[in-house]
């Protein structure tokens, strides 16, 4: 034989074991991968009063089995205080536009207690997660860093997490105090996705 043919052997040999290479990853990550969940927020952070917060979470399950999110916590960073999950709202607001540019409902929200949220493979599940303090902690006007955490099966299951940051101004703290039945959003910063 040849030295181009061996040459050409040994090329041959060494694509086809990349070929198995890629293969075998590929295979991994479509069928044997387990869950990687991903949060990611909407751009706007709802409250109803001072003391309840609402939060769009989009969970993007990226592997290859089903994830379950059983409990959620949302820490205030630099204050020591966690929030547990009270509601989730399985629909959104929707509405049109009436003459003068005024809103009018067409369909509320529905609210469940919280319970586990399932995110399918190669998926993505979003959900309203309204927070309250069992302390009675209200939100004041200052900066706030919030570290969102969803856990599987128990707390040292964690699952997922995020960073959301937004400011409570004066204004939006006197509309928060003036009406607590009243919901009202603000923009987190930065708004898109984390």
């Amino acid at each position: 034989m040849e030295r181009k043919d061996k040459i050409t052997i040994a090329i041959s040999i060494v694509g086809a074991l990349v070929a198995i290479g890629f293969g075998v990853v590929n295979s991994y990550y479509l069928f044997v991968r387990g869950p990687d969940t991903q949060l990611n927020f909407a751009p706007n952070v709802f409250f109803v009063g001072s003391d309840l917060i609402g939060i769009g979470c989009t969970f993007s399950n990226r592997g290859s089995q089903q994830d379950t999110i059983s409990f959620m916590t949302l820490e205030i960073e630099g204050e020591n205080k966690t929030l547990r999950p009270i509601w989730v709202a399985t629909t959104t607001h929707q509405w049109v536009l009436e003459r003068n540019r005024r809103e009018k409902v067409i369909r509320e929200p529905t609210f469940t207690d919280f319970t586990a949220i399932s995110i399918p493979a190669k998926g993505s599940e979003t959900r309203i997660i309204w927070f309250t303090s069992d302390s009675g902690y209200h939100f004041q006007a200052h900066d706030y860093r919030l570290i969102i955490k969803g856990f599987g099966a128990d707390r040292q299951d964690l699952r997922t997490q995020a960073i959301l940051s937004f400011s409570i101004s004066l204004d939006d703290k006197k509309t928060l105090e003036k009406d607590p039945d009243l919901e009202f959003s603000i923009r987190g910063k930065p708004w898109m996705m984390n």
